[in-house]
């Protein structure tokens, strides 16, 4: 999921298990996820896995429901 983003391979990034955490972002931020399906929602609206998409600050990321795997990947650019 960095690469997607342009980060170094070897940068952080957050690996989840279900349930997974609420994440509210304080800034705009570029992200990618990967790995398991946990139904993502970013403010209600699904979330595909290994696209970057733009997040605006105040928006709530959750993971309401395991569909399939067992961890999945959040990386922010930057």
């Amino acid at each position: 999921v960095n690469i997607l983003l342009g980060n170094a391979e070897t940068e952080a990034a957050l690996e989840m298990h279900f349930p997974a955490p609420r994440l509210v972002f304080e800034t705009d931020a570029l992200i990618a996820l990967g790995g398991a399906d946990f139904s993502a929602a970013l403010d209600g609206a699904r979330l595909e896995k290994w696209r970057p998409a733009g997040v605006k600050a105040g928006s709530a990321l959750r993971f309401p429901e395991r569909k399939a795997g067992a961890r999945a990947y959040l990386a922010v650019r930057g």
